[in-house]
């Protein structure tokens, strides 16, 4: 009976430890692969603009190449966006995700130059939207 019960508890904790891996290899993939999004979505050297609190931290090796603007909510991110036009910034890119991302992006236009250049997704749900500065001042 100790036997039984032995070889039972080890063939759980291998079934319990391969699940594991199996999710831990799958979450990698999955950051891997929004990692290359944002990299090819985003040029280095410009700003990313993201509500995605976690987006940084995911993208964390692209931190030294480009420069993350992780705003709280709208208000903040017309803030942001209306510093990045009055510095001249030419384009932006925005990240965003249609379920953590709540709100209008328009919203985040309203003080700034910026206007709606192209959108491209990714499997993961990312959005990226590049803008443009569009105006003199």
């Amino acid at each position: 009976v100790p036997f039984l019960a032995v070889a039972i508890l080890a063939a759980g904790s291998a079934w319990l430890q391969r699940s594991s891996y199996k999710e831990l290899r799958g979450a990698k993939l999955t950051y891997a692969r929004m990692v290359d999004f944002v990299e090819a979505e985003t040029a280095p050297g410009r700003a990313v603009v993201t509500d995605l609190w976690w987006l940084d931290q995911a993208a964390a090796s692209l931190a030294d190449s480009r420069r993350f603007f992780v705003v709280a909510d709208a208000t903040q991110a017309a803030e942001v966006m209306h510093r990045l036009s009055e510095a001249h910034e030419p384009e932006v890119t925005v990240l965003r995700h249609p379920v953590d991302s709540p709100g209008l992006l328009s919203a985040w236009l309203t003080r700034s130059c910026y206007s709606f250049d192209q959108e491209h997704g990714s499997g993961e749900g990312l959005i990226a939207i590049q803008l443009t500065r569009k105006c003199s001042r």
